[in-house]
This record gives structure tokens, sequence and C-alpha cells, in this order.
């Protein structure tokens, strides 16, 4: 009869994998709760894709302004065709005085008040020409003399409008099939796209080059540590949502998150009052120098967690925490990488429409289509004039016009 271990036994490899597992199974639960809590304000998630039991987004207090522009605001609106580029003028004009009922007469001298301009389609949506190439025969010689319709005629069945209004139909961050990433690099007034298969340095030295000039900025994604830091800013709107993560981990992670959130209210609100020109960049860079000196001793403080996502996390911002704040001395820097996003967003409903690109060429295309259309829009220029003059400079074998002018 075997022998009970006495109380100094050591326990068994079962017995201690079965210790580790119990020890580790709350942190597995916690992080497929997180996974399962993913939404538009802790992840990268787009709203649309919210589950059910997400938060509704935040109603902001009425703030007891009228809707609309506010005073010493400067109104955008339509700009107005030239007299010549008009098709058709319609004139109101008063059939009698209002005051007396007097009616007007014929030399009346009448002033042109406001103009308002409607555009609209056609109801022939499309006009069609047809040409036709006809031959003679010689009743001297017998020869038969052929017309040819002109070469530039027969490389498409659309004419030069119509083929820039059909290329025209682009709008899409994630691609399909023969490229799966679609990368944007964008400023005020130009936005270029490329298509790779690959989400590497390989994919962004093709897109920014080699050796990268000016100020970028980015995500924390790795591949963009190749770039030097003094050359980066770091978008804060993801690291908002990373702090919105370590509220809602809950535990050690909590206090991270709720200074965090406190942090990026208080940044937010320096960067609207330069935007608004109550404050200079001296005076931003002045007050935002306490806030980074806290941020950077709490987070120091707490890289040591044992908390699986949040360690790592206060690793990653320390690595690059001078790129957080360089929106306060780069020029044309913001704190988000928003307009990027917003140049990816037409992309995003042509992949939907479109399924992704099939071969090379179709990358080619979007790419192209993207730059231009994007870059287009950002200067103010007409889309379809420069497509239907780069069709005519295809059809006549000529160089396309020129993107930046």
């Amino acid at each position: 009869m075997a022998e009970s271990p006495t109380p100094n036994t050591p326990p068994g490899p079962n017995c201690v994998r079965l210790e580790r597992l119990i020890h580790e199974l709350p942190e597995e639960v916690a992080e497929l709760r997180r996974q399962l809590n993913r939404n538009s304000g802790n992840s990268s998630l787009p709203p649309s894709a919210n589950p059910p039991w997400a938060p509704r987004p935040v109603a902001k207090k009425p703030t007891g302004r009228r809707p609309g522009g506010q005073p010493g605001h400067r109104g955008h609106f339509r700009k107005l065709l030239p007299q010549d580029q008009i098709d058709h003028i319609v004139q109101h004009k008063p059939t009698a005085c209002e005051h007396c009922a007097a009616k007007w007469p014929q030399n009346a001298k009448w002033q042109l008040l406001s103009r308002h301009q409607v555009t609209e389609l056609p109801k022939p949506a499309v006009e069609v020409t047809e040409h036709q190439a006809y031959g003679c025969r010689c009743e001297k010689c017998g020869q038969m003399t052929e017309a040819q319709i002109p070469e530039e005629l027969t490389h498409s069945a659309l004419g030069e409008r119509l083929s820039a209004a059909v290329a025209k139909n682009v709008d899409e961050t994630e691609w399909k099939r023969a490229g799966r990433y679609l990368w944007v690099a964008a400023t005020r007034r130009l936005a270029v796209f490329h298509l790779d298969p690959c989400r590497n340095r390989d994919a962004m030295r093709m897109l920014l080059g080699k050796k990268v000039r000016g100020t970028i900025c980015t995500d924390r994604y790795g591949v963009y540590d190749g770039v030097p830091l003094g050359q980066r800013a770091i978008c804060r709107a993801h690291l908002k949502r990373d702090f919105q993560q370590c509220l809602e981990r809950g535990g050690a992670s909590e206090p991270i998150g709720r200074e965090g959130l406190s942090l990026c209210k208080s940044v937010s609100r320096l960067w609207r009052r330069f935007r608004s020109r109550r404050l200079s960049r001296q005076s931003v860079q002045r007050r935002i120098e306490p806030l980074r000196a806290k941020m950077r001793k709490w987070i120091e403080r707490r890289v040591g967690l044992q908390v699986k996502g949040t360690s790592g996390f206060c690793r990653e911002v320390l690595k690059v925490e001078p790129a957080l704040w360089t929106f306060t001395t780069a020029r044309g820097i913001e704190p988000t990488n928003h307009h990027a996003e917003r140049m990816h967003r037409p992309a995003v409903m042509w992949r939907k429409q479109s399924l992704g690109s099939h071969s090379v060429g179709g990358c080619r295309f979007v790419e192209r289509m993207m730059t231009a259309v994007q870059t287009l829009k950002l200067m103010g220029r007409s889309v379809m004039d420069y497509l239907t003059e780069a069709v005519r400079a295809l059809h006549g074998g000529l160089w396309p016009p020129a993107l930046i002018a």
C-alpha cells in the first residue's frame, strides 16, 4: 500500500500546471472581455462597425448658441461661374412699384442686386454622335476611294467628358486582392496614394522615398520607427483611444486611462485656443511643458505594471514621447493625422463597391485616380476639367496635363 504524501512533499507537475492556469485565467478573461468591448471610442474601429452593446455617443450639452456659423465666422460659399460659362440667364424683375403701384417706363434703369446659379443635368444625359465613313467608286478609273474615321476618335466609344465622368467614380484603407493596403501621404495641397501587397517598411519607402524629408504625423505602428524621431509627430487621437482602453481595462490600468484622458482634454483645449488665435505658439509651448513633465512622470512610474497590454503601451509611449509634442513646434503639423484619414474615406467607398483590384494594372489605376482627384479637390480645381484634358491628351498622343501647376 502506497504511503500518502506528507505536507512537505513538493507538488507534482500536474499541480504546478494547474496552479499556473488558474493564475492566468483572470488575465485571459479580462483580455477576452476587452476584445468583446472594442468599439470606435477605444480602438480603431469605425463607428459603423460598433457592436449593438457599444455605448451610445456622448450627447453634447447645449451651448445656447443658434445652429450654424457664429458671429465673426467667415462663411464658405459656392463660387459663381463667370458669365461666359452660363447657358441660360433668367431675369427676375418686379412688374410695378410695390409702394405706389406705378408701372415701369421703357427706359427704366435696372440694378442687379443678387445672383444665384442652379446647376442641373440636361434631360438627354448623353449626346451620341455617329461617325460614318463613306467611299465612292470612280467612274473614270473604276477604283474605290474610302474616307477614314480619324484614328483619335476610334480609341474609345466614349467622348472625352464622358470618359472623365466614368473615371471619376472614385471613393476607399485596407484593399483586397492584388493590393492589400492603400497608403496615403497628404499635405494641405497634395495627396499621394500607393497600393501595396505589404504593410512593411519597403511599402512605406515606395511612398515616402528611402530618406524621408520633412515631418510626418503617424500612429505608433512599428514600420514608422525607421523614421528619425525628430521627423515624426504621433497622432494624439490614437493615444486617446489607448487611454480609453486602459480605463475600461480597470484595476491598475484605470488610473493611467483616467489621467491620460484628462491630459488629452487639456491639450485639446490649448490647441483650440491656438487655432482660434487666442494663444500664440510660444504660449502653447509654455503651457504644454508642465503637462508633458507630469505625463512622463506617471507613465514611467507604471511601466513595471504586470498588466497585459498596459505595460507594453507605457513602454511604447516612452519610446516615442518626444514626437507626441511635435505639433507644438513644427509648423503645419496638427495633433492628429485626421487629414490623412479624410483622404482615405472616398477610397473606402470605392473598395466597398469594387471589392478591390484584381491586377497590378488595376492597383496603378486606383493610385493615380485617387492621387489626382484628392489633390485637385485640395487645390480647389475642377476634377472634370482636368480629367477631360487628360483624356484629350491621351487620344492625341500628348503628355498628360500637369497635376500641380
